[in-house]
């Protein structure tokens, strides 16, 4: 094994918090493609999403900007700089989704 700098233990750790944000991260972004599968078979037309949809999705891609913001070890003022962020990033790219499917 390559020397790295860490123990075993600290590997194993890494590994465990890796495998533990791999399975949240896909957990959040399973639901939200179930929620566009949903409204695309519900509606031929692929109609906008409900508000309690975007609200799920929007919570779903919140938990998916903490993991990163974590897996990075991004802490305090940096980590909520990244989030709002990020947040605009998806609120932004959201919205141009809304006037498109109009």
């Amino acid at each position: 094994m390559k020397r790295t700098g860490y123990t075993a233990e600290q590997i194993a750790e890494m590994k465990k918090r890796g495998d533990k944000a791999k399975s949240v991260v896909e957990a959040a972004a399973n639901d939200i493609s179930q929620v566009y599968i949903n409204a695309s078979k519900r509606d031929a037309k692929n109609r906008a999403l409900t508000v309690d949809e975007q609200a799920r999705v929007s919570a779903n891609m919140k938990v998916i900007f903490e993991s990163e913001a974590d897996a990075l070890k991004i802490t305090g003022e940096k980590k909520n700089t990244l989030m709002r962020a990020l947040n605009d990033d998806f609120n932004n790219m959201s919205k141009a989704e809304g006037l498109t499917s109009s």
